[in-house]
């Protein structure tokens, strides 16, 4: 990081749209972050990749949205490289257990819940915690949550219905790794990351929207459980829990989405900024 801005920087990257690269010479280069099964998230849309010169993405998933807006040969699928450690040097769910000092006899259910309107604390909060019947409840708090002051109502609420509520900051990979069965909102970027770490891990998607199918892709309905009726979240985690029919799928597909799962997507990122540059 520096508080100075080169302009004539050979590379620059942002996440957002081209815009915000304008002072700058160099050739611009789009990175996604994350990939989401909402039809309005960002990384998807063509204004993420209109004005710059490459896009970096994931998977094919978003190479080929991409296409609206950049020929193939300026898009280079690369992975996801803030989980390579992940991949090549693997904790295991008991040392993650003894470092966040969890001791329980009971499946752990982990709750990731994103933080702005698509938020499902206060919709689904009270129906959460009688699922401590069943397991012992672990939150991965978005770091908005955290922050923000007037999220304070959603933090103390997350308190409230959780064992043990991991800050914002804590390791994305741990909250995966320990986890038996995950309840996350549909919209979080969590939705496609999680099934990346653990694709054999079940999963409900939780949405406070009224209607699903308007608001997301057909793609999460077959990742997992997808619902917006608190009554029916308990239901929904036992039958998952106990006879996962969305397996078989997220196994076979996740790469599709979010590149390939071996801990080399750094490696790929640094070949293609060499071709680039030459």
């Amino acid at each position: 990081y520096t508080e100075k801005a080169d302009a004539y920087s050979r590379i620059v990257f942002s996440t957002q749209q081209a815009c915000t690269l304008s002072k700058y010479y160099g050739i611009k280069i789009n990175l996604n972050y994350g990939c989401g099964f909402n039809k309005t998230n960002f990384g998807n849309t063509p204004e993420s990749s209109k004005g710059f010169d490459y896009k970096f993405v994931h998977g094919k998933y978003m190479a080929k949205n991409a296409q609206k807006a950049l020929s193939l040969n300026r898009i280079k699928i690369i992975g996801y490289p803030k989980h390579d450690k992940f991949f090549t040097n693997k904790k295991t769910a008991d040392e993650v257990k003894n470092k966040l000092k969890i001791t329980t006899d009971k499946p752990i259910l982990v709750y990731f819940p994103t933080w702005d309107d698509d938020s499902s604390i206060k919709l689904f909060g009270y129906e959460i915690a009688k699922l401590k019947e069943f397991f012992y409840i672990v939150t991965k708090a978005h770091h908005c949550t955290f922050r923000l002051q007037e999220k304070r109502d959603d933090l103390d609420m997350l308190y409230k219905i959780s064992d043990k509520v991991l800050e914002g900051n804590s390791e994305f990979s741990d909250a995966v790794l320990i986890a038996d069965v995950a309840l996350i909102d549909g919209k979080s970027g969590a939705s496609c990351e999680v099934p990346y770490l653990k694709p054999e891990l079940p999963i409900v998607y939780l949405s406070p929207r009224d209607n699903l199918k308007e608001y997301f892709r057909p793609d999460i309905f077959k990742f997992g459980e997808l619902i917006n009726q608190p009554e029916q979240l308990r239901n929904s985690v036992l039958d998952v829990y106990k006879n996962d029919r969305f397996i078989k799928i997220r196994k076979k597909q996740i790469e599709y989405y979010l590149g390939k799962r071996d801990g080399k997507s750094t490696q790929r990122a640094i070949k293609e900024l060499d071709k680039i540059l030459k």
